[in-house]
């Protein structure tokens, strides 16, 4: 008799596709947008649970608490303390602890209203819980609203470094409510700005003049210009995600300057710069890297909106070799080099493993040099 194993074939195949989309509204008044999409999903749900930044909680819950009142049976609320430290294993747990005590079921909406911390921590609570909540972001930062609320991508930190714990969990739908901007404080704003210079460096070079003309204009979140430019980041954004959802490859585009940045964030334990600041300081690095190699890339075009930051960088130039240390911890890291995401001119990107240190190094300097405007107390 033949056994079992002689009947079973040694090669087997499975092929999982999966085909997902969902929206991005974008407006400066989307309640009633947000109340007919929700209503189209079906019957309305028992019970929400909703992720709130402390800060936004403060100036917006009454404006939530109407919206949702009218969507939900009941939510629940777990305000989360703002900052990126906040961003951990602990507050991770939390949200779990939370969700699971107020018995959730599969089909509950998590809505994750905040900032990138916010978006970040509660959506990977949402992948974690049952393997998996209804996800639905409302970003309140310029930054979330470009960035990080767009493509899927979660997660917490680490001691060992920045984002190094997380999952690739999509929404339902973001909700990118620019009435919110603002009471966005000055420096979230230039969260924002940080990450929108990237996609003019990646993709679009013409809102390197779109940033200028805003961060001219008397109220940014009067500008008219505004709501395009956050069109422009999500299209590119959007683009890049759909053919590489997982970052197998032009993804990482994105992720232009952060090399340096997260490195930066780690080694200040997230507390010396934002998240926007960092990414500044690491956009100067990495364009003048690319100069280094031969491309024709003048990182002057950046450091041009260095004024509206105000940073003290200069203290930081003895410790470079301790921060590039955690460079070499950085998940995009695929052998024992640092990968990096340079430029072979504005819009077009080089990605690279074979920088010596020493590039990585001058690097450094320039842009800890070159970024400082505050003279040292």
């Amino acid at each position: 008799m033949q056994n079992i194993s002689e009947k079973i074939s040694a090669n087997l195949d499975i092929t999982v596709t999966r085909s997902e989309s969902y929206p991005i509204f974008v407006g400066h008044d989307l309640n009633q947008t947000i109340k007919d999409f929700m209503k189209a999903k079906g019957r309305k749900p028992e019970m929400a649970i909703a992720i709130i930044d402390s800060n936004v909680d403060a100036l917006h819950r009454d404006t939530y608490v109407e919206l949702f009142d009218d969507l939900f049976e009941s939510v629940e609320w777990f305000i989360l303390p703002s900052g990126e430290t906040e961003k951990n294993i602990d507050n991770w747990k939390a949200i779990l602890d939370f969700a699971l005590g107020k018995t959730v079921r599969r089909n509950t909406p998590l809505l994750s209203i905040g900032g990138g911390v916010t978006g970040d921590l509660a959506g990977f609570a949402a992948a974690s819980i049952m393997r998996g909540l209804p996800l639905y972001h409302f970003p309140t930062s310029l930054l979330a609203m470009v960035d990080s609320s767009i493509g899927g991508k979660t997660g917490i930190n680490h001691k060992m470094g920045k984002n190094l714990i997380g999952a690739f969990y999509q929404p339902e739908a973001v909700f990118v409510e620019t009435k919110l901007l603002k009471t966005l404080p000055q420096r979230e704003w230039l969260c924002g700005l940080g990450e929108i210079l990237k996609y003019g460096g990646i993709d679009n070079p013409t809102l390197f003049q779109a940033v200028d003309e805003l961060v001219s204009s008397d109220n940014w979140h009067e500008y008219p210009g505004l709501i395009g430019i956050i069109n422009t980041c999500i299209s590119i954004k959007a683009n890049i995600v759909q053919q590489d959802e997982k970052e197998g490859g032009i993804r990482s585009y994105l992720n232009l300057g952060h090399t340096f940045a997260h490195a930066l964030e780690s080694y200040t334990h997230y507390k010396a710069f934002s998240h926007g600041e960092a990414v500044f300081i690491g956009l100067i690095a990495a364009t003048y890297l690319s100069a280094q190699v031969g491309n024709k890339v003048d990182p002057q075009k950046l450091l041009d909106f260095k004024e509206l930051y105000g940073l003290q960088t200069n203290e930081y130039i003895p410790f470079i070799d301790d921060i590039i240390s955690y460079m070499y911890k950085d998940k995009k890291n695929l052998h024992q080099g640092i990968r990096l995401i340079l430029l072979k001119q504005w819009g077009e990107v080089l990605i690279t493993d074979e920088c010596s240190i020493d590039q990585i190094r001058k690097s450094w300097r320039f842009a800890l040099e070159n970024v400082n405007t505050m003279i040292n107390s």
